[in-house]
């Protein structure tokens, strides 16, 4: 049996499933929580943490895996991608047009098979 994932707000583009922030509590200010690929039969989402400025030699933008969905901390809000930052936006489209590597890369069921719409294919593989 598939799961779906439900989004924290319904408008996430697809593939996200969160944005947090943390209100400037720590560096990682912003996590951006990915829909899962299922590898096997175990579900992995894919988090990018990002200080205001990722890009900056001083700044932060970490992906990591959990075999669990990550919510959000005491006081951490949800919010918009349009809320982000310019170069956090910037960093999370990088990140979700990376090629998507065999184990599944970045909460993406892999690539859409030839001939299949996209919308259908993200909904079989349970990505809203």
């Amino acid at each position: 049996m598939r799961t779906r994932f439900k989004k924290s707000r319904s408008d996430y583009p697809a593939g996200i499933l969160a944005i947090y922030d943390n209100g400037g509590k720590t560096a990682d200010r912003y996590c951006v929580v990915f829909a899962p690929a299922a590898t096997g039969r175990q579900n992995h989402f894919t988090t990018l943490t990002m200080s205001a400025r990722p890009y900056h030699p001083q700044g932060v933008g970490i992906t990591a895996e959990h075999s669990t969905r990550p919510t959000r901390s005491v006081g951490d809000r949800v919010i918009s991608l349009e809320a982000l930052p310019d170069d956090c936006r910037q960093c999370v489209e990088e990140y979700m047009s990376e090629p998507v590597e065999a184990s599944g890369g970045p909460g993406y069921p892999g690539h859409c098979p030839e001939g299949m719409d996209w919308s259908a294919w993200l909904a079989m593989n349970n990505v809203d």
